[in-house]
């Protein structure tokens, strides 16, 4: 059974750390997960991981699903699965930049970037 924490049971499709948001979202395995700590200390990035009970818990909405966690884990209790739905990634680089800016809350910034 993949343990999500309370804070991510909605898949969130919005990712401040990324220009596009990942096609996979990390889960962990209860039974599996010895509470090492490895992948939260050592291997997340973006510190997207936490340790409660002895149990690693993923904060979907710190993630960027570089997959780092699963191949630091020994017991293989991470697990990278493709999303069901895959978000919407704009096709042309200044699609992309408009929404990274929008999403940052920085479209003000848009025109001005585009004229340089």
């Amino acid at each position: 059974m993949p343990l999500d924490g309370s804070f991510n049971k909605t898949p969130c499709f919005v990712n401040r750390h990324a220009f596009e948001p990942s096609r996979f979202e990390a889960y962990v395995t209860s039974e599996d997960c010895t509470g090492c700590a490895i992948c939260a200390e050592e291997r997340c990035p973006m510190k997207a991981i936490e340790v409660r009970d002895n149990i690693a818990v993923v904060n979907l909405q710190e993630r960027i699903g570089c997959g780092l966690c699963v191949t630091g884990c020994p017991t293989g209790a991470i697990k990278l699965m493709e999303r069901k739905q895959i978000p919407f990634i704009p096709a042309a680089v200044r699609d992309m930049g408009a929404e990274v800016l929008q999403k940052k809350g920085r479209i003000g910034a848009f025109p001005k970037i585009m004229q340089s």
